[in-house]
């Protein structure tokens, strides 16, 4: 299952070159293999897409992403990649409060799909794994968790893992119809993807 992230910002791209460098850890996504274990895997597409519209000079105010006034700056763009990369290694040792709180401090500097991403991850798991939580409190998590799968669609609209993620989400909030075109927009990317095909086909017999 392919599973994780991108990082955001139009700036020049030696910078984002640089920071890839001394980063390497930003060209990592979460991903969650078929036994449900969590590890780091390559996302490839960092670098080449570092120079699309889907990375725009934005951050996350309110809970909603904004444009900025002006570009970050080199220190800013290495401390949301920082904090970044902490919320990642929170998130490896099932510290997911905790990842969620790097991953919304890196968002308040810089919003990137990747972050976004494993936010969403983090709190879709909290949701399900949290026996103590009322059926309100889960609720509340799964809609955190499609709040940012949203914006990350918007940031990388060709994420067909962020379709097929908030697919499975919305299926547990019982929204079966959103489903359904999320997973055909992530097929429509990925039609090879044996992930989302299994989805697909347990969606059906909800139907």
């Amino acid at each position: 299952m392919k599973n994780i992230i991108i990082i955001s910002a139009l700036f020049m791209l030696p910078f984002f070159n640089l920071l890839a460098e001394e980063n390497q850890s930003i060209n990592y996504r979460l991903v969650r293999s078929e036994d449900g274990s969590i590890g780091l895997q390559e996302y490839s597409q960092n670098i080449a897409i570092a120079n699309t519209k889907a990375y725009e000079n934005v951050y996350l105010k309110d809970g909603e992403i904004v444009g900025k006034e002006k570009a970050a700056t080199y220190n800013e763009l290495q401390r949301s990649f920082s904090l970044y990369t902490e919320g990642n290694l929170a998130f490896l040792n099932n510290e997911y409060d905790k990842a969620i709180e790097y991953y919304s401090e890196s968002l308040n500097i810089s919003a990137s799909a990747n972050c976004l991403y494993n936010r969403a991850l983090a709190y879709s798991i909290i949701a399900s794994t949290t026996a103590k939580f009322s059926l309100e409190t889960r609720k509340e998590y799964f809609e955190k968790a499609v709040v940012d799968y949203s914006w990350s669609i918007m940031l990388s609209p060709n994420d067909s893992a962020a379709y097929n993620n908030r697919a499975t989400v919305y299926i547990k909030l019982g929204l079966l119809e959103k489903a359904r075109d999320d997973l055909r927009m992530a097929l429509q990317l990925s039609p090879e993807d044996i992930d989302i095909i299994n989805n697909i086909n347990k969606l059906a017999k909800e139907f």
